[in-house]
C-alpha cells in the first residue's frame, strides 16, 4: 500500500502462517533521501482459526461479518460439509 507518508507490505502469499509487516516512511523534509524498511513481526497464528473464531464471535453477538461472504463463511461451509460427510458417509460437495 502506497500512502503520501510512505508504504506498507505484507507477503504476497495466500495463507500467512506468521505475519510480516515491513513499513517505510518518508523523510518529507528530503523524499529523494533512502529510508530502510522498519520489519514488524507478529506472533505466528493460524489465519483459518482466527477466521473461524472471528465468525463465531460475531455470530453469537449477532453482529454482521466485516467482510460479507468472506473466508469466514467458507470455512464453515467446509466444516459443515465435513460433519455432513461424516454423519451420511457420502461425499459432499461444499457449496461456493
Amino acid at each position: 500500500m502506497f500512502g503520501t507518508n510512505g508504504w506498507a507490505e505484507v507477503g504476497g502469499v495466500e495463507h500467512l502462517p506468521t505475519w510480516q509487516l515491513r513499513v517505510c516512511w518518508l523523510d518529507r523534509a528530503d523524499i529523494t533521501k533512502k529510508q530502510r524498511p522498519e520489519v514488524i513481526e507478529f506472533p505466528a497464528t493460524s489465519t483459518e482459526r482466527a477466521e473461524l473464531e472471528h465468525f463465531a464471535r460475531v455470530a453469537a453477538a449477532r453482529q454482521p461479518l466485516a467482510v460479507a461472504d468472506g473466508d469466514e463463511v467458507h470455512n464453515v461451509a467446509v466444516l459443515e460439509a465435513i460433519v455432513a460427510s461424516a454423519t451420511q458417509g457420502t461425499r459432499v460437495v461444499v457449496a461456493e
